[in-house]
């Protein structure tokens, strides 16, 4: 009875656990996605993709990458994946999400990464448009690109003699008599490595040189090339024009934070720690409102200077100052002995010496006239004896 029983708890317990297997199996699924991936992007540009999947279950689902390229990233709690491509051409990516209780869900798709797309450079620079014969005309043509790309320079209609540097910009043209009261048409053409140009046109009025003719400023005074980093950098640009006309100052070039005040030229910059020992290229613009001055210079960013550390190895500070008292002793001791002896040998001899020379006086004995012959002495009698008595007195 007891083996029956036994046997028959055995099969209930097989049965139930084979009717419970497939009903845990199925309690816990998957996540699914549900957001689609974009399939290009282009080198350069931010491409963004907001990864969206589902938990039949209402589990929390994490996402997370196993392989990732540049600066690829993927927020594991939104699924925003984000990236920024540096190389074009095909890339296969996989996202993975997980509940935590099942197998991860893979998404795997392929992007098609275009090249950079080109942008053409941009000029910045305003045209000098009055020239004068017999003067050399000058015009420095500043462009920008975008891209970072090289610029070439070249004309594309131009006057006679004109000529540009194809890599300053700088343009050049001697005017002749020709071109008097004449608008001269020019354009310039600026290209980059990729072959995108932009022109600039502008026309030249040509003047005789006993006309009225405006002088472009002219900059005086020395540059400020050193700066302290984390310390304010001052720089006055300061200008003359022979015409009188007032001057306007512009930043064509600097730091990002560097400014100018466009009436006084003072230049303002604080330089970071970052910019140590770098060469920084300033261009400022000087314009009378009808020509324009360019001025180039760089300035060099120095660390802050430390001062030298002190040490006293044998004491010597301390003693310091009486080695001080002792020198300042000797010194006037010194000068008292220098002074004696300086005078010493200024004072007046008591005996002069002849000034001829013991040679010149004569060998032969030296004749003296007679003396006459000497008088003999009157000597007065010596007082009489104090103890001899007086004569007496006779009345």
């Amino acid at each position: 009875m007891m083996r029956a029983r036994t046997a028959l708890l055995a099969v209930i317990f097989l049965a139930g656990a084979a009717l419970a297997s497939p009903v845990l199996a199925a309690g816990n699924r998957p996540p699914a996605f549900l957001s689609t991936p974009p399939a290009k992007a282009t080198v350069g540009e931010f491409f963004f993709y907001d990864t969206n999947a589902s938990d039949p279950d209402g589990d929390q689902i994490t996402y997370y990458l196993t392989q990732k390229f540049d600066d690829m990233n993927i927020t594991p709690d939104s699924g925003v994946f984000t990236w920024n491509p540096v190389n074009a051409g095909n890339l296969t990516i996989s996202i993975y999400a997980t509940d935590g209780l099942s197998q991860p869900t893979p998404q795997t798709f392929t992007v098609s990464v275009a090249p950079r797309k080109n942008s053409p450079p941009n000029f910045t620079s305003q045209p000098v448009k009055v020239a004068t014969v017999g003067v050399l005309y000058t015009y420095d043509v500043n462009v920008t690109d975008p891209d970072g790309d090289k610029i070439f320079f070249s004309l594309d209609r131009s006057p006679k003699g004109m000529a540009i540097d194809q890599l300053t910009g700088v343009v050049t043209w001697m005017p002749t008599d020709e071109y008097v009261n004449q608008g001269v048409f020019v354009s310039v053409i600026a290209r980059d490595s990729a072959t995108l140009t932009n022109m600039q046109a502008f026309v030249i009025d040509v003047k005789k040189l006993n006309a009225t003719v405006n002088h472009p400023p002219t900059p005086r005074g020395s540059l400020v090339t050193n700066a302290t980093a984390n310390q304010l950098y001052t720089c006055t640009i300061d200008a003359t024009d022979l015409d009188g006309d007032p001057i306007g100052y512009s930043l064509a070039m600097g730091a990002p934070n560097m400014t100018i005040n466009s009436t006084t030229g003072v230049i303002r910059w604080t330089p970071g720690s970052a910019s140590i020992g770098q060469s920084i290229s300033v261009r400022v613009m000087i314009s009378d409102g009808k020509e324009n001055t360019t001025l180039n210079y760089s300035i060099v960013v120095r660390d802050r200077a430390k001062p030298p550390a002190v040490t006293d190895p044998a004491g010597q500070l301390n003693r310091e100052p009486d080695m001080i008292c002792i020198f300042t002793f000797v010194f006037a001791a010194l000068c008292y002995v220098g002074a004696w002896a300086v005078a010493y040998l200024k004072r007046e001899p008591q005996y002069k010496t002849p000034q001829r020379a013991l040679s010149q006086y004569p060998t032969e004995p030296i004749r003296r006239p007679p003396q006459p012959p000497a008088r003999p002495s009157q000597r007065t009698p010596p007082p009489p004896a104090a103890t001899q008595r007086p004569p007496p007195r006779r009345y």
